[in-house]
């Protein structure tokens, strides 16, 4: 199957099942986990279904979260690259 990407966050409830299914839940409910600004969501879907989504940090760092199902798939790089690529355009941008 063909990975898309798309430039929107993704709808909560597929969201909490990415979250859910990659484990990463549990630590952002961990106590004193403060909330981050996002500046720059992608999202990484496979025949509709959520797989991957990164997000730019109003810190500059960058998040990725992928399903463990897909994590063989080399979703994280071109996530990774596309919200670099954002993050640079934006910086153009504002100078």
């Amino acid at each position: 199957m063909k990975i898309a990407f798309d430039c929107q966050a993704p709808v909560r409830e597929q969201l909490d099942a990415l979250l859910t299914n990659s484990g990463i839940e549990a630590e952002m409910a961990k106590p004193g986990t403060a909330p981050k600004h996002i500046e720059c969501v992608i999202s990484a879907y496979d025949q509709g279904r959520l797989v991957g989504v990164g997000s730019l940090l109003d810190d500059g760092s960058i998040e990725i979260v992928v399903a463990r199902e897909y994590r063989h798939r080399a979703i994280s790089e071109p996530l990774g690259k596309l919200l670099t690529a954002r993050s640079k355009a934006a910086v153009k941008v504002t100078s």
